[in-house]
């Protein structure tokens, strides 16, 4: 009876646990089915918003490009009133009133954003800018200075804030807020930053430590550091007192000040820090960056103590592959052929080198093209080249130039680098073989191309293209080219005046005007090519060569002729009546850098 009873009891214990088992269950099932719920109501809720978001967007955009500005402000501040931490809205509406100097209101809308808006730093530049426009710099310094205060003070929200207060012409408070972030962040910070403050304000003697203290940090920097102490030179010669006493007692800014000062054509200065000792080395090093900037008297003379010194052999074989340069630069061939001949008999390290330079005089300065293969080619066999590119295009060049385009095409066969796709598009373009030229110069352009060498064969694919339907002008274009190539320039340009009786509507002549510019451009008539190219403006202003031809009448101008006043006319007319070409993108780079390098006083 006992037994059973017992039996009884585990039956109703079992029973029980079934049903709690059973109820967690449910339970957990339930717990699952709710959170799917509310994560399903959350993502379409999300999905709901961005899309409400985006619809109030493209309602605005419509409104605005109908005039209707203050509508779709009036629905941008309604969305906005509803929806308070709406981001994307928020920053649509408050750029839409800067745009149209209702600055009051950008301050007002701002005062009723939730505070994590109020934090987004495009919310707050645009806040601190509008009280500066009002003429409230007190608020300005206030709402950018707490910037800083919300990021703790971080390094990047330090230079984020001067950067601010530079761009508006708060030139002070930048130089203020640089200093506060050098203490912090330590004494060699913000150096540039600084530099750029002192330089408008015209202290040049800081401006001079602090852009030596950030070359110290960078020396990446070299170039951009020399560009602008010459300018500053440039602008009062006072400071070469001050670069002086940086130099003194620092072996980089000895090298450096004296680079500077002998681009800057102050000899005297530029040996008292190049040529600090009479060594092997320092004389090497003093006749390099005397070739590179044209003094070649020093250089020679540099180089020949180099060579009747007790110097190594490999240092005495350096000073004769560097005189040879120099030579080539006084255009002295002869004796830099005779100075690299010695090299090529006698010398170890230099012996290809020597060889390379030789056929590059040969092939480009002494028109001497068929012996100028003749020299190169036992190089062209030889693994391990260093600089297999720049060889292959001397010896393609060679062999084009002196009329054995086969030999080229199997010099060319032998590689697979973008530079032998490329000459290899010149060549089937020289054959008139136009379909298979375009897709060598594609095939280029895809394996990675220089910039340089990509333009050109970007502008060939152009004119056949054009040219397409015009078989007789794009024949006759790549005669002239044939001519240039082989360096007939009188023959190009004479066929290129008589094609204008063949060639009359505006679209063959604008053809015709951009190759003449070109022939004249290797002619060295460079303010014949600058007309030519400039005149395509006026001949067809809509042709695709039309900013082609004026950025390239303005490289003309800046290197050759160095008139850099019309040069930067010229890009600016590329960049501002072309905007969405080719040239544009590049006319805005040289514009930058010619700028910077050649300031007008």
């Amino acid at each position: 009876m006992k037994e059973q009873e017992n039996r009884r009891i585990v039956a109703k214990k079992v029973s029980f646990n079934k049903s709690v088992f059973k109820l967690r269950d449910c339970l957990r099932n339930t717990k699952i089915l709710l959170f799917l719920s509310v994560t399903f109501f959350l993502s379409v809720a999300v999905d709901l918003s961005a899309q409400k978001t985006q619809s109030i967007i493209n309602e605005g955009l419509i409104k605005e490009r109908d005039g209707k500005i203050d509508e779709a402000i009036e629905d941008y501040k309604k969305y906005i009133k509803e929806h308070p931490g709406d981001r994307t809205i928020t920053i649509r509406l408050m750029n839409l009133l800067f745009r149209k100097r209702r600055y009051k209101d950008v301050i007002s809308i701002y005062h009723n954003l939730d505070d994590k808006l109020k934090r987004k730093r495009e919310i707050v530049v645009m806040l601190g800018r509008s009280y500066f426009l009002l003429g409230q710099e007190k608020d300005t310094e206030r709402v950018f200075g707490g910037i800083i205060l919300d990021e703790g003070g971080s390094e990047s929200s330090y230079s984020f804030v001067g950067s601010l207060f530079l761009s508006i012409g708060l030139v002070e408070d930048a130089k203020k807020t640089y200093l506060e972030g050098r203490k912090k962040w330590g004494e060699n910070r913000f150096s540039r930053e600084l530099y750029i403050c002192y330089k408008k304000e015209d202290d040049y003697k800081k401006a001079i430590t602090e852009i030596f203290c950030y070359y110290s940090n960078k020396k990446g920097a070299r170039e951009w550091v020399k560009r602008e102490i010459k300018n500053l030179v440039k602008k009062d010669e006072s400071i070469i007192s001050e670069i002086e006493k940086a130099a003194r007692g620092n072996k980089d800014y000895q090298k450096l000040a004296g680079e500077i000062f002998l681009e800057l054509g102050k000899m005297g200065i530029a040996k008292k820090y190049l040529l600090r000792t009479r060594n092997t080395a320092t004389l090497l090093n003093f006749a390099s960056v005397c070739i590179k900037e044209g003094y070649y008297d020093e250089a020679e003379e540099s180089l020949n103590k180099v060579i009747d010194s007790n110097a190594k052999e490999k240092e005495k074989e350096a000073a004769l592959y560097l005189l040879s340069l120099t030579y080539a630069r006084m255009s002295r061939f002869d004796d830099a052929i005779k100075t690299l001949d010695y090299i090529i008999k006698q010398g170890k390290v230099l012996k290809d080198s020597a060889i390379v330079e030789k056929t590059r005089i040969m092939i480009y300065n002494k028109k001497e093209f068929k012996k100028g293969v003749r020299t190169i080619e036992p190089l062209l066999d030889k693994k391990g080249f260093l600089n297999h590119d720049g060889l292959l295009t001397i010896a393609v060049t060679g062999y084009i130039k002196s009329g054995n385009l086969k030999k080229a095409e199997d010099l060319l066969q032998k590689s697979t680098s973008a530079l032998s796709f490329y000459l290899g598009g010149e060549i089937l373009f020289l054959k008139a073989l136009y379909e298979e030229s375009k897709d060598a110069f594609l095939m280029a352009v895809s394996k990675g191309l220089d910039k340089d060498f990509a333009n050109n064969a970007l502008e060939r694919i152009m004119i056949m293209e054009t040219l397409k339907e015009k078989p007789a002008l794009l024949s006759l274009v790549s005669e002239i080219e044939n001519l240039v190539w082989t360096e007939k320039y009188n023959n190009a340009v004479g066929l290129i005046n008589s094609a204008f009786g063949s060639f009359k509507d505006k679209e063959e002549r604008t053809v015709l005007l951009f190759y003449k510019g070109r022939v004249y451009s290797f002619m060295g008539r460079i303010n014949d090519a600058i007309s030519s190219y400039t005149s395509i403006i006026g001949e067809d202003k809509d042709s695709p060569l039309s900013p082609k031809a004026l950025y390239k009448a303005a490289l003309l101008c800046k290197e050759e002729i160095k008139n850099f006043s019309m040069a930067k006319e010229l890009l600016r007319k590329v960049i501002f009546e072309y905007p969405e070409s080719v040239e544009a993108e590049l006319s805005r780079g040289e514009l930058e850098v010619t700028e910077e390098k050649f300031q007008e006083p």
